[in-house]
């Protein structure tokens, strides 16, 4: 049944300019949460990758697991368009990504050059105990370090293999 209180924002890897007069939003569930609300350009139909931000605040490695177990993993940023549609989502609140240092990696194994850190918190900052990464919109989606337990909300991906999709509606402004 429909549990509107495990209702979660979702939007698609590809979200177009917010000028984009057109929106289809797409209904989809995955483990028996609802992923509300998911924002995609018109005419686009590659909905490869869906973020889901969660209203539970946890420390990281409680929300990794959170992540792990109902979705697929803490969402990675590896590139300026995955920086820039999750700066969308998430508003100005800090949320965890799945960036941690041991050395500094991505929680779901992937690779990538891009960095994107916060000024006075890049890979060489002395901060010993801040070893993990929350980001906010505010701050232009800058990486931030932080202790890992303290608690945020946090960004997790849905893989469309996972996400299933009850209906689209597109929705004319």
């Amino acid at each position: 049944s429909f549990d509107q209180n495990s209702m979660q924002r979702c939007v698609s890897a590809a979200v177009g300019p917010k000028s984009d007069t057109v929106r289809t939003i797409l209904i989809a569930a995955y483990r028996h949460l609802v992923c509300a609300f998911c924002a995609c350009p018109r005419g686009n139909n590659s909905l490869n990758q869906l973020y889901v931000v969660t209203s539970k605040k946890m420390n990281w490695t409680s929300a990794q697991e959170h992540c792990r177990t109902q979705h697929t993993d803490l969402a990675s940023v590896r590139n300026e368009k995955e920086s820039q549609t999750i700066r969308e989502v998430v508003g100005n609140e800090h949320v965890w990504v799945g960036l941690f240092r041991d050395p500094w990696e991505w929680s779901d194994g992937s690779d990538s050059s891009f960095r994107f850190w916060k000024a006075g918190d890049g890979i060489y900052a002395r901060l010993k105990n801040k070893k993990c990464i929350s980001l906010k919109e505010s701050e232009s989606g800058r990486w931030r370090r932080a202790p890992c337990d303290e608690k945020y909300k946090f960004i997790c991906t849905c893989e469309k293999s996972t996400a299933l999709p009850f209906f689209l509606l597109t929705i004319h402004n």
